[in-house]
């Protein structure tokens, strides 16, 4: 699948800030929701198009990229050790307004693949269950995997669910990975039972 996307840049929009958490808070007075989202996406990518010649590497920019975001933290210690592959850097960013949401609101963790792919864990909300893994491949696909975060020595099979999504090479469609995050809020509400149970025993 290929990495084209339309620019929908308003030449209301002649200069766009390089820091990166105003590009996520970009004024919203004239335009409907849609159309405002459409126009993030493309900044976003155009962005990092027009800005990685200025880095030696694509992983010193998805470096500069966290920090700059407030999420250093939340980074690989060998991230620059790594090579970052150039697509995947792009397919991660043009997933990055919906992703945001949930870089906010929990643990996660950022990494690079063997093959220099994007690779970011959130974390449930639940202790008693388990988290999400995304790895933004070159080809314009996400692979996902979910997993429990103990195990049962007494169990011969644990849960994994594991797959792969794509959507339009159309920025606008970028939003449907939603369907997939929506995992994260199923995991978050998981064995309440047994979580509030041991806040009563202990």
């Amino acid at each position: 699948m290929s990495l084209k996307y339309k620019t929908y840049i308003s030449e209301n929009i002649d200069n766009y800030s390089s820091n990166f958490k105003e590009i996520s808070n970009f004024n919203e007075y004239h335009y409907d929701n849609f159309k405002i989202e459409e126009i993030k996406r493309s900044i976003n990518v155009s962005f990092v198009l027009n800005s990685i010649k200025n880095y030696k590497s694509y992983n010193h920019f998805i470096f500069n990229f966290f920090q700059e975001s407030g999420y250093e933290s939340n980074l690989s210690e060998e991230i620059l050790d790594k090579s970052l592959e150039k697509n995947s850097l792009i397919n991660f960013i043009r997933y990055f307004n919906e992703l945001e949401y949930f870089l906010r609101k929990r643990d996660f963790y950022v990494d690079l693949t063997e093959l220099g792919f994007l690779n970011i864990r959130f974390m449930s909300r639940n202790r008693n269950s388990g988290y999400l893994e995304l790895v933004f491949n070159k080809n314009g696909k996400v692979d996902f995997v979910s997993l429990d975060k103990e195990y049962d020595p007494l169990e011969k099979k644990t849960y994994v669910m594991r797959g792969y999504i794509e959507t339009s090479d159309r920025l606008q469609k970028s939003y449907k990975i939603n369907r997939l995050m929506s995992i994260l809020r199923h995991l978050d509400v998981e064995n309440k039972a047994t979580d509030w149970n041991y806040y009563i025993d202990n």
